[in-house]
């Protein structure tokens, strides 16, 4: 497992259970609503399933990558390229599974959002479970990085900062966002 922020982050008490309004465990009603709870959080429990599945398969991506940009950097050809990069992959510098850590968040839409993303989720957050943004927008960072994905993407490109950063960055950043 990577150690990478997940969408279901914590132990938080399930919403639905017997613990949660304060019935007997072992008894039949309990009982019931435990399951209950179990059914109702199948489709979160898939979605994280996935969500860790594509942050493993963007993760080594990326670190294979990275390997290859650094083993290629020290101008290794043939055989001495492939071991290198055997053994960047073998115990990866920090700043290499740091980068392979931030496109496996970002390719899975999952990374921080910019100013106006945050802005949002604040909003959201104000005033607990009794603002009604919270039933409105369960899932906000997700689409926010998807539309900020997009306008990456397009002639808008120019307005997105970090487009703009990574141009101004040169090499496989500036590759990557033309």
């Amino acid at each position: 497992k990577i150690d990478m922020p997940g969408r279901f982050s914590g132990g938080a008490t399930k919403a639905i259970s017997s613990q949660a309004f304060g019935l007997d465990e072992a008894g039949t009603v309990g009982r019931f609503v435990d399951f209950l709870g179990s059914v109702v959080d199948i489709p979160g429990r898939l979605m994280m399933t996935e969500d860790e599945f594509f942050k493993a398969k963007g993760y080594g991506m990326e670190l294979h990558a990275q390997a290859f940009r650094q083993a290629a950097s020290e101008g290794l050809q043939g055989v001495g390229l492939g071991k290198r990069i055997a053994q960047i992959l073998a115990d990866p510098p920090e700043h290499i599974r740091l980068n392979a850590v931030d496109a496996a968040l970002y390719n899975t839409f999952t990374n921080q959002p910019g100013w106006f993303g945050q802005a949002m989720m604040r909003a959201r957050s104000a005033g607990g479970s009794a603002n009604p943004m919270v039933f409105v927008t369960p899932f906000l960072r997700t689409p926010i990085n998807i539309a900020r994905y997009a306008f990456e993407r397009s002639p808008i490109a120019p307005f997105v900062r970090q487009w703009r950063a990574d141009i101004a960055a040169g090499g496989p950043r500036a590759d990557l966002a033309l």
